[in-house]
């Protein structure tokens, strides 16, 4: 039984993962567009990872996924002000 988290190498090759490489500096190799892009590359769906995408059709689902992003940063960024507000008005 493989641990959770670990996949098959099958399993990545059928879902188009790219493969991260391993960085020695903790603060700049992180950063890396060798580690970022895959890393990023990895973190899609499997729907936005198909290869037989069209290149606007995987723009559109980009750009969704960009617009959902901010619309919950936006939402966090509301709350926390609210929140502030709150604790600086019950002190």
């Amino acid at each position: 039984m493989w641990p959770v988290g670990r996949h098959l190498r099958s399993d990545s090759v059928r879902r188009h993962y790219i493969v991260v490489p391993r960085h020695s500096l903790s603060s700049y190799g992180r950063r890396a567009f060798a580690v970022v892009g895959p890393t990023a590359w990895n973190s899609l769906s499997d729907d936005q990872r198909d290869l037989t995408l069209s290149t606007d059709s995987f723009r559109r689902l980009l750009k969704t996924v960009f617009r959902v992003l901010a619309h919950i940063q936006a939402i966090q960024r509301i709350r926390g002000i609210a929140f502030c507000a709150l604790h600086k008005f019950a002190t």
